[in-house]
């Protein structure tokens, strides 16, 4: 089973993300978060085997999060971000931090394509689930 967390400022993501992800029999959602510093405090207590994390969030957003995370606690992190100017930067920054993968933040969430995305996001968990964090070290050159 892959234990998960959420960290999301919006409470309809959450909802929605934590009842995409429960149908799955694989995935467990065992804890959200409404923002980056929040999130941190949860990853440290829970240790999930992935974390879904929003990029644009209050307290501290989510690529400050995500470098938290890997230094403190290292997780295989998603991070969702929504398509934009800044998606490539944000992209390439997320790899460099350590994230396992970056998503678009799925938008219009009651919409017809709902079962694609959801079977998408719970793909890439299951792949997440399974990241090499050792060799995610050693590329950022944290380990010898």
């Amino acid at each position: 089973m892959i234990i998960r967390a959420i960290v999301d400022d919006s409470a309809l993501i959450r909802k929605v993300l934590s009842d995409i992800l429960n149908r799955d029999p694989k995935i467990s959602v065992i804890g959200t978060a409404v923002n980056g510093k929040e999130g941190l405090e949860k990853v440290k207590k829970l240790r999930p085997d992935v974390v879904l994390l929003d990029n644009i969030m209050p307290v501290l957003d989510g690529l400050k999060t995500l470098n938290h995370i890997m230094k403190e606690c290292p997780t295989p992190v998603i991070i969702m971000s929504a398509l934009g100017e800044r998606a490539e930067e944000i992209t390439l920054t997320a790899f460099e931090y350590g994230a396992v993968e970056v998503i678009e933040k799925p938008s219009g969430i009651l919409s017809q394509n709902m079962p694609e995305m959801a079977e998408k996001i719970c793909r890439k968990i299951r792949t997440a689930s399974k990241a090499n964090l050792k060799n995610l070290e050693r590329m950022r050159g944290l380990e010898p």
